[in-house]
């Protein structure tokens, strides 16, 4: 059965539960151990079987990696698409963090059935419609499935400083994978169909605030959020936002929008939690800077 591990992902493949990549980190001490196997799990056998390939050398395989967007194909492939690796560099204070972009199409061979055929690796070049769009590179977002198409939502991306800062941009866009003509769309509109989208927006504490009370028209950027597409209907919830170097907040709101619509609205359905305890982050800062104003007194 597959190791112990994290940021894995999960899909549901002819009756069977396909699991790929992943990490395993001992302790904050110890770096961590990216993977790339491929299982199968049958709930009829209760049993995990790893995929077989072949062992020919030269044959091309995805990197290591873990978070990354699984979409299954109505042919009974599986999209692999993104992720999040570490690099361990000489002398250096901490391994830096790798997004992909890359794209790979797993042909399954059942393993539960009676077969000598072999699953296979393909990389596979997406293509995308004017105005880029394909997503920046980015690790962290959510995505669901329906029919032949994938929903990618939010992320971030990460730039190692000095030491051990990283700068952290997050999205707050939506994109989708039509996994049969193997092709981005960007549900968000742009200005001008000919230029690129817009850089990402900046957000520090009192802008967050700020959108957080506000009768905001999009959902704030975020990573790790669960959506799902029920219907005609994209719902995300929850997930997570670093404000500077210190501030994290969990998400506990809820927004949907018509996923087959090119910047179709955004709805809140809940506003959640979030305004009030980022209030606190004010009060808090205030108390900071009043203790440093006395003590300089």
């Amino acid at each position: 059965m597959p190791s112990s591990r994290s940021g894995h992902r999960m899909v549901e493949w002819r009756g069977k539960i396909l699991v790929f990549g992943g990490f395993y980190k001992a302790s904050q001490d110890q770096n961590a151990v990216f993977v790339n196997d491929t299982w199968l799990y049958s709930p009829a056998h209760n049993e995990w079987r790893p995929l077989k390939f072949t062992d020919a050398p030269g044959v091309a395989k995805p990197p290591l990696r873990s978070g990354c967007v699984l979409a299954p194909c109505s042919d009974f492939s599986v999209l692999v698409w993104g992720g999040y690796s570490e690099i361990r560099c000489d002398n250096a204070v901490k391994a830096r963090g790798k997004p992909h972009t890359d794209c790979w199409e797993l042909k399954i061979a059942d393993p539960f059935d009676d077969s000598s055929t072999l699953s296979s690796w393909s990389r596979v070049k997406l293509g995308g419609s004017i105005g880029g769009s394909a997503p920046s590179p980015r690790c962290g977002v959510c995505a669901s499935y329906r029919n032949d198409t994938t929903h990618v939502f939010g992320g971030v991306y990460d730039v190692d400083g000095e030491g051990l800062s990283t700068e952290s941009t997050f999205y707050d866009d939506h994109y989708v994978l039509d996994t049969t003509k193997k092709r981005w769309k960007r549900r968000d509109a742009l200005q001008d169909p000919d230029l690129p989208p817009p850089p990402p927006r900046a957000w520090d504490r009192k802008a967050l605030q700020a959108s957080l009370v506000a009768v905001s028209l999009t959902p704030p950027p975020r990573i790790g959020a669960c959506c799902a597409v029920a219907g005609k209907v994209l719902y995300v919830l929850g997930g997570t936002l670093e404000v500077g170097d210190t501030k994290e907040l969990a998400l506990d709101d809820v927004w949907c929008r018509d996923a087959r619509k090119k910047d179709a609205p955004w709805t809140r359905l809940v506003g959640g939690t979030m305004s009030k305890r980022s209030a606190h982050w004010a009060a808090e800062e205030s108390e900071n800077e009043d203790e440093e104003e006395d003590e300089e007194e």
